[in-house]
């Protein structure tokens, strides 16, 4: 149901084709729907394509019965908000370009998004400690799996630490 191409109005009559679906949906009253899986057995988790040390230590701590690779962080946050996977992680900090819509996005059909230590993300924040998001149901539990795994991540000069 959701795209990640953005051909413009050209392609899509004034929607866009990122957007398209969505509002295609909404005319005709469907609302996206997180899943509703309840416990970390059975995970469905879709994740960036590269992973560094600390993302895999991650993943490997979870108990995942499907791993998928996706592109953009919006993109994940996405398909956690239609249902399709239960968490994403990303250890690294955001751009809020790619963070924003999509958590919109997530929030919206039920999910919740905060940083690896659970600490809410204001919307005007320029830099964020990793981003954890789940269908809201198991928010609290992967936060617990993955906090033994605090760490201390260094990319560019920016620090991710619980403080």
């Amino acid at each position: 149901m959701l795209t990640h191409c953005n051909a413009g109005w050209l392609a899509f009559a004034d929607w866009g084709s990122a957007l398209a679906p969505i509002y295609h949906a909404h005319r005709h009253g469907a609302r996206l729907h997180v899943s509703r899986t309840a416990t970390l057995a059975n995970l469905r988790l879709v994740r960036r394509h590269t992973l560094g040390n600390h993302l895999e230590q991650i993943v490997q701590g979870l108990p995942c019965k499907e791993v998928a690779i996706s592109g953009s962080l919006g993109l994940k946050l996405c398909l956690v908000a239609q249902g399709r996977f239960d968490l994403t992680v990303y250890d690294s900090e955001p751009n809020l370009w790619d963070l924003l819509p999509g958590r919109m996005v997530l929030e919206e059909a039920g999910g919740k998004v905060t940083d690896l230590f659970g600490k809410d993300i204001p919307l005007t924040s320029r830099k964020a400690q990793g981003i954890l998001a789940t269908n809201g149901l198991l928010h609290q539990q992967a936060l617990a799996r993955i906090q033994p795994l605090s760490f201390i991540y260094t990319r560019h000069a920016n620090v991710l630490s619980p403080d």
